[in-house]
């Protein structure tokens, strides 16, 4: 999972990923070498978290807490 710091969005996926009790790994683009092999796997990269599951790309949308109620929501679309 590519993520930055202060993303929401990535902790909501990481806190998804433990609920779910996977494993997963961050690479966090502030540091530049993560940052070169994201644009090197998504050239036109422009958000975060990018996640990866068996080494593929799978498109998802995490909403965040509603106002009605604190449940955050996360749809995985694999490939």
């Amino acid at each position: 999972m590519y993520t930055q710091d202060l993303c929401g969005y990535c902790l909501l996926a990481s806190k998804e990923f433990e609920a779910r009790g996977w494993t997963y790994i961050t690479h966090n683009i502030k540091h530049e070498e993560n940052l070169n092999n994201l644009k090197e796997l998504v050239p036109n990269v422009r958000t975060v978290p990018q996640i990866w599951i068996d080494d593929e790309l799978s498109l998802i949308h995490i909403s965040e807490p509603t106002r009605l109620g604190m449940i955050s929501y996360a749809v995985f679309c694999l490939k």
